[in-house]
């Protein structure tokens, strides 16, 4: 007679099935950004992982951005603690950089140190490109000769209230 097998495929031949391994990882805090840390894997804290489901991963990241890890960014992390302490004249940065050499992981992390340092008021638009794109409903304001975009302006006001309700009731 032949035997049914239940579960994952595998499961029960032990020689070759081996669940993974349990990954132990510390939380991507404003104080592992710095050198000791760099190349080494952390996570976004699980009370900041909702602020970032309101806001919306960049489509080119994912979910994967659970797990992410330090790769240069500890000079970008030191601009924007400096930024906080003098005016916003001189907080301009431009990343850039070719596709895939880290921008939007980059920029993820220092939205994450901004988000758990809770003295800043966040503002992230994931996918930008859909404010110009006419992908989303427009209209023209009259008297002007230019367009709005009332729904998205909406959304993008209630994400920024959802992400930023502590600092903004204080």
């Amino acid at each position: 007679p032949e035997e049914t097998v239940s579960g994952s495929i595998g499961e029960k031949n032990t020689e070759f099935f081996k669940p993974p391994p349990a990954l132990l990882l510390e939380d991507m805090l404003p104080e592992v950004f710095v050198d000791k840390n760099i190349g080494k894997v952390f996570r976004i804290p699980e009370e900041i992982m909702p602020k970032f489901e309101i806001f919306k991963f960049p489509p080119i990241l994912g979910r994967e951005v659970g797990l992410t890890y330090i790769p240069k960014s500890v000079e970008l992390i030191k601009l924007l603690e400096s930024a906080s302490k003098e005016s916003s004249a001189n907080g301009n940065l431009i990343l850039s950089g070719q596709m895939g050499a880290g921008k939007s992981a980059l920029l993820l992390q220092a939205v994450n140190c901004a988000l758990c340092s809770g003295k800043w008021i966040v503002i992230y638009i994931s996918d930008a490109i859909k404010y110009v794109n006419s992908t989303h409903p427009y209209a023209k304001d009259k008297g002007k000769d230019e367009f709005i975009q009332p729904t998205l302006a909406n959304e993008l006001c209630k994400q920024i209230k959802l992400v930023n309700e502590e600092l903004l009731e204080g």
